[in-house]
């Protein structure tokens, strides 16, 4: 009995070992900058807000090495495309997050990019129709009270989840009626420049009221 626990405990010991050297050598990559890029001598990064108002929604919880002289390095996933430093336990600002440089992001209006809004991503259909709209006001603007917010759209990135940017126009709701348009003010009341009225038979408007429930 003696010796089948010994044997027992061996192999437990190099069971234990042997994780621990493989977890090692997985996370012993090193950052540095090297002017504007951050790189471990393989792949390079740069920080993502340089591409204009792109910005990453997701964590990031895969350790993948340190910088040197900071903290551990943590990637989004298993592609690596978006990496990020841990911050400090008292850090009063949070570290921004680097994109791969080879990683080129698409212009927002690309057809190629998924329409979202409140986390309803839209059909094909109904971001044609989007797409489809004026891009200018017709002279016409709603009076917002104070609160009320228009419903906001988001970019999404074709192939990268969580990468998201700002559309440059928005929906506002009165009663049954759906319009688009831009938002002036703050939250303490604006106007809503109107660009369009969307169809109530159309896709876009079936969407975008199912979005808002």
């Amino acid at each position: 009995m003696r010796k089948k626990n010994s044997t027992n405990l061996i192999l437990l010991l190099c069971t234990v070992l042997i994780t621990a050297f493989a977890f090692g050598c997985g996370h012993n990559r090193v950052f540095t900058w090297q002017g504007d890029v951050l790189t471990d001598g393989n792949a390079s990064y740069r920080y993502l807000d340089s591409d204009r108002e792109w910005c990453y929604r997701g964590k990031f919880k895969i350790r993948i090495g340190v910088k040197e002289g900071g903290n551990a390095i943590f990637a989004s996933d298993e592609t690596e495309w978006l990496i990020k430093e841990r911050e400090d336990l008292l850090q009063d600002m949070y570290n921004n997050p680097l994109i791969r440089t080879d990683i080129i992001l698409p212009d927002p209006n690309d057809e190629h990019n998924r329409l979202e809004v409140n986390h309803s991503i839209l059909s094909e259909e109904a971001a044609t129709q989007l797409r489809a709209c004026a891009n200018e006001s017709n002279g016409q603007s709603l009076k917002l009270n104070k609160g009320e917010l228009p419903t906001f759209v988001s970019v999404l990135h074709p192939e990268i989840d969580e990468l998201a940017i700002g559309y440059e126009r928005e929906f506002m709701l009165r009663g049954t009626t759906l319009y688009l348009g831009e938002y002036q003010g703050l939250y303490t009341g604006g106007t809503f420049d109107i660009y369009q009225e969307i169809p109530e038979d159309s896709a876009l408007y079936r969407e975008v009221l199912e979005a808002m429930k």
